[in-house]
C-alpha cells in the first residue's frame, strides 16, 4: 500500500465519521423538536380542559344566580326588553 491510498482511506473513513456525527446531531434536533411539541401538545390540552371546566362552573354559577337577576331587571340594565 502506498501513502497515497492510506491517506485516501483516511479522508473516506474522516467524511463517513463526519456524515455519522451529522446525523446524529440531526436526529437528536428532530427527537427535540418532538419533544417538545409532544410537551406543547400536553399543555395545550390541558389549557383547553381548564377552560372548559372554567366555562361549565361559570354557566353553573349563573344559572344558580338566575333568580337574582329577575329582583335587579336586568335586562333594563343591558337595554333589552324582552317584555
Amino acid at each position: 500500500m502506498t501513502d497515497a491510498e492510506i491517506q485516501g482511506i483516511e479522508k473516506r473513513l474522516m467524511q463517513t465519521m463526519d456524515m455519522i456525527i451529522l446525523k446524529k446531531k440531526r436526529y437528536n434536533i428532530i427527537y427535540k423538536t418532538i419533544t417538545f411539541y409532544r410537551i406543547f401538545i400536553k399543555v395545550y390540552k390541558w389549557y383547553i380542559k381548564e377552560l372548559k371546566t372554567n366555562v361549565f362552573i361559570l354557566s353553573f354559577t349563573l344559572l344558580a344566580l338566575w333568580p337574582c337577576f329577575y329582583k335587579y331587571n336586568v335586562y333594563d340594565l343591558f337595554g333589552l326588553k324582552i317584555w
